[in-house]
């Protein structure tokens, strides 16, 4: 099975504080794996410098074969290569399929708004549905437990 994502030597360090000291691992393709330690262990500050939105001192992370020489979030969310955050990053106002619909929003898109929104939402739907939420499709994201928030920011990743 090929590596999907390879760490190799990664390193962060905040003045004398050491976060993330030469962390190496691989995730091979089809794979669960986890990253777990105590509170403080690094382990947000990994997720951090693999996604982009930290900068790494050390180290190279490659996705899908490809080293990440300028990590961005966006670009590498794009490639597949995203995080979800502690506290869900919803939009509590709107309903589970127009918080799907909206991980989609880039403006580029708009002038294509009216030919994807019908398979934009059937997406929705099945996401939903995989997810075990689909009988909550329409009701406002605000009113989610905070498990079901968190299977829909996943669902959002999976739709962007």
């Amino acid at each position: 099975m090929s590596a999907l994502l390879e760490v190799k030597g990664l390193t962060k360090r905040f003045g004398g504080v050491t976060a993330v000291d030469a962390c190496s691992f691989t995730v091979p393709e089809g794979s669960v794996t986890a990253l777990v330690g105590p509170n403080g262990s690094g382990k947000t500050t990994a997720f951090n410098l693999i996604t982009g939105y930290a900068r790494a001192d050390a180290g190279t992370v490659s996705f899908a074969g490809t080293t990440v020489r300028r990590p961005d979030p966006v670009r590498l969310a794009r490639r597949g290569l995203t995080r979800t955050f502690q506290q869900a990053r919803i939009f509590a106002d709107l309903t589970l399929v127009q918080n799907l619909v909206a991980a989609l929003q880039q403006p580029w898109r708009v002038a294509l708004r009216r030919a994807v929104r019908a398979h934009e939402w059937s997406r929705a739907l099945e996401l939903l549905e995989e997810f075990g939420i689909a009988r909550l499709a329409h009701e406002r994201a605000g009113n989610l437990s905070y498990g079901q928030k968190k299977l829909l920011e996943f669902a959002a990743v999976l739709m962007g």
